[in-house]
């Protein structure tokens, strides 16, 4: 198959393209730039994007996850991220020319079929974010949140517990409200400081990779940190009010 074929035909499919003579033949579609590479092989016909454009995250990690599943799941396309610290992801697709197979039928599969690669990775990126990052305002944080709150609030006035006793005064025996460390209801204590230990805890293992996220796991370590201060000091509670 002929150059000429192939770049006209590009040229009905994306409009204008720009010879580079160290690269290959230019053009932009669907807001990507793509490299026609030509080759001294006829039989072979090699379209890249050198760069995807708009990429959802520059987490290297993420993104060479979301890299595996575009070249096990999209056919023909060979994804690659960069292995110089600079964030960026290539896409390829190599297409051995058949008998008889003419560029009006083989270019804009191949195009399409990139701009499909490209649509499907940004998704992946997208999904594995979602997977590995937390949302700081969602529904369920907030709940959390409000919980922990209520729970400190009821182990604090547990934790200080009054009676009302009679103190003798020259005035005569006069009532006044002091602290009684028997006065605690320990097992409650417990029982509450495990609910919020148990409601803190299992976000403290979810170590998201984002910036956000990371921020979101810090303050949820700090709350549990707490969670086990405040049980640390409910048993100390517990067990002066079992030992009075």
């Amino acid at each position: 198959m002929k150059q000429e074929e192939i770049v006209n035909e590009i040229r009905q499919v994306c409009g204008q393209t720009i010879l580079m003579p160290s690269l290959g033949w230019h053009f932009k579609y669907n807001g990507q730039v793509y490299f026609y590479v030509v080759g001294k092989d006829e039989g072979m016909i090699r379209f890249c994007i050198p760069f995807v454009a708009g990429l959802p995250s520059q987490d290297r990690e993420l993104l060479k996850e979301a890299v595996n599943d575009t070249n096990r799941n999209v056919k023909y396309i060979k994804a690659m991220l960069s292995e110089k610290n600079e964030v960026k992801v290539s896409l390829e697709y190599d297409h051995k020319v058949a008998d008889n197979e003419s560029a009006k039928e083989i270019v804009p599969h191949i195009i399409k079929a990139l701009d499909f690669a490209v649509g499907y990775f940004k998704e992946r990126v997208r999904e594995k974010q979602k997977a590995t990052s937390v949302n700081p305002f969602s529904k369920y944080g907030v709940i959390l949140c409000i919980l922990n709150v209520i729970l400190i609030v009821m182990l604090t006035s547990l934790a200080t517990g009054e009676k009302l006793v009679e103190v003798s005064t020259l005035n005569g025996n006069v009532p006044v409200r002091v602290f009684d460390i028997n006065h605690v209801d320990a097992g409650c204590v417990n029982f509450m400081t495990a609910i919020a230990l148990l409601l803190s805890f299992p976000w403290c293992f979810h170590l998201p990779n984002t910036k956000t996220g990371s921020i979101v796991c810090i303050a949820r370590l700090l709350l549990a940190g707490l969670d086990v201060l405040l049980l640390l000091f409910m048993m100390v509670i517990a067990y002066a009010a079992y030992n009075p």
